[in-house]
């Protein structure tokens, strides 16, 4: 399997489209590689999600930056604010 910071990590050219096959690579220092088949519908979700941002190197795009507020707006509490934030990722 793959984990969700893998997926999130994933880079297009690390998917074989036509092979089938994604390579999942752990670690900065001394790389671990995985190499994991893909199913049919696998493989097209990732297809279609990636050309959804396809100037992206990343299958699911670049993640949305979320501007920090250091002082909640007017009217909204720490916690709204923070569920606001999720939301946003």
């Amino acid at each position: 399997g793959i984990r969700n910071s893998e997926l999130l990590a994933l880079r297009i050219s690390n998917v074989d489209t036509t092979g089938g096959w994604v390579t999942i690579v752990e670690g900065r220092k001394t790389p671990a590689v995985r190499t994991l088949p893909l199913r049919p519908k696998t493989l097209d979700a990732i297809t279609s999600l990636h050309s959804m941002n396809p100037e992206s190197p990343l299958v699911l795009g670049e993640l949305p930056k979320v501007t920090q507020y250091k002082k909640a707006p007017p009217g909204l509490g720490c916690e709204q604010q923070s569920r606001r934030l999720k939301g946003a990722l």
